[in-house]
């Protein structure tokens, strides 16, 4: 199994039943929770890169005005039962493990043109020879993804803080 899967795998086991519970529907990776005057939405979407994902939330209004409802209407034209948190100018990125990602592989740091992080897969990492100016701050094991949903875990309580301040706009 890739490890995208087993991330996937572990985020559906640990982090997505509490919020299942918590009323949220839909399918990996995105979900909703509607009321009678907004929609709760998050997200888990992959890092461009891989080896990565970040948790993005956002919460829209669908029985405003058009100006109003914090829908990017130019990108989205489905069904609101399939409005996702990136159909949503305005969003919360929950801080990750590194930057706003959380990564579930081995990372590396650099200090050059910046700070910035590199994952390298499992399979990359078996052959990978670290350059002079790289750190790795995380080494990958069997407990890795458990881990990053505990970070998910203990950090989610930040984006029900955002909506609770939404739902009072």
């Amino acid at each position: 199994m890739k490890q995208s899967q087993n991330m996937q795998k572990a985020l559906e086991k640990q982090v997505l039943p509490k919020l299942i519970a918590d009323g949220f529907t839909g399918k990996f990776p995105h979900y909703r929770k509607f009321y009678s005057d907004r929609i709760e939405l998050i997200s888990f979407p992959s890092y461009k890169y891989g080896n990565a994902f970040y948790v993005l939330a956002s919460v829209a209004y669908p029985n405003r005005e058009k100006d109003e409802r914090n829908i990017n209407y130019s990108f989205f034209e489905g069904n609101i039962d399939e409005l996702a948190a990136d159909d949503c100018p305005l969003r919360y990125v929950l801080k990750g493990n590194f930057g706003e990602l959380f990564y579930y592989t081995d990372v590396y740091i650099t200090y050059i043109c910046g700070l910035m992080y590199q994952g390298v897969s499992e399979d990359r990492a078996k052959t990978y020879k670290r350059k002079w100016y790289e750190i790795r701050v995380q080494k990958a094991d069997e407990n890795i993804y458990e881990k990053v949903c505990g970070q998910v875990n203990k950090k989610l309580p930040k984006v029900y803080r955002w909506w609770n301040k939404m739902s009072k706009k």
